[in-house]
């Protein structure tokens, strides 16, 4: 597969899986290239390289022009978070990164063991914004 997934992608398309999964905590290590993921209900392989993320996520995008196929779980809880913590995580660069995320906080810790914290209600926030900006802003 050419090209290079953004963390946002990689992680909106992981959620999507964590929300069919019904997982309610998972924790995921991410890098440009590949992810692994460790959820209680996750039915998945645990390891994703870079190709397998690339058909995964292009099988998910076949879906948003459609109706949502009936074996899968509506729009989610996990979709939508780690998709908002992916923007971030693309903007502050680098990698690897170690992913958990429960129902309440998303915690992000770097290589350079530094951390961050999404809490649900700034990330509700973030959601709301980046949907009425969504198609406002010029394609990069």
């Amino acid at each position: 597969m050419e090209g290079r997934l953004t963390y946002q992608e990689i992680l909106r398309t992981l959620g999507t899986l964590l929300d069919q999964s019904g997982s309610t905590t998972a924790t995921i290590i991410l890098c440009a290239e590949s992810a692994f993921v460790q959820a209680p209900t996750w039915p998945w392989q645990p390891h994703w390289s870079r190709d397998a993320l690339c058909l995964e996520s292009g099988r998910q995008r076949s879906w948003r022009s459609q109706s949502r196929p009936a074996h899968m779980a509506k729009h989610g809880r996990f979709n939508s978070i780690l998709r908002v913590v992916g923007v971030a995580l693309d903007a502050q660069g680098g990698g690897p990164y170690t992913i958990v995320a429960t129902e309440d906080v998303v915690r992000v810790r770097a290589a350079d063991g530094s951390e961050r914290t999404f809490e649900a209600k700034p990330l509700e926030r973030r959601l709301k914004l980046a949907e009425h900006l969504r198609g406002q802003l010029p394609a990069q």
